[in-house]
């Protein structure tokens, strides 16, 4: 177990946590900490919702069609002129 887990910690590691790449001890102090933290829970959320609409978008494809959906997107928004509205 680590002593001292703080919000740095916390965002430094939480997209493993959501994949649940860390292990049970680990995952167990950050779990608590986002029980007592109400911005690493906000982030924890956008992590979360983040991480369904990108299962979401990309579900039922290879790797490979991931990987050129993503390129095409990519593409796409880098030549378009975003305009700024005052």
């Amino acid at each position: 177990m680590r002593n001292g887990i703080n919000c740095k910690l916390v965002s430094e590691h939480l997209s493993a946590f959501v994949d649940e790449e860390l292990d049970f001890d680990f995952s167990s102090e950050i779990k608590r900490h986002l029980c007592e933290c109400l911005d690493c829970r906000r982030k924890f959320a956008k992590m979360l919702k983040l991480h369904y609409l990108l299962k979401k978008y990309f579900a039922g494809e290879s790797l490979l069609e991931h990987k050129a959906k993503f390129v095409s997107n990519l593409k796409f928004v880098s030549s378009v002129d975003f305009v700024t509205q005052k």
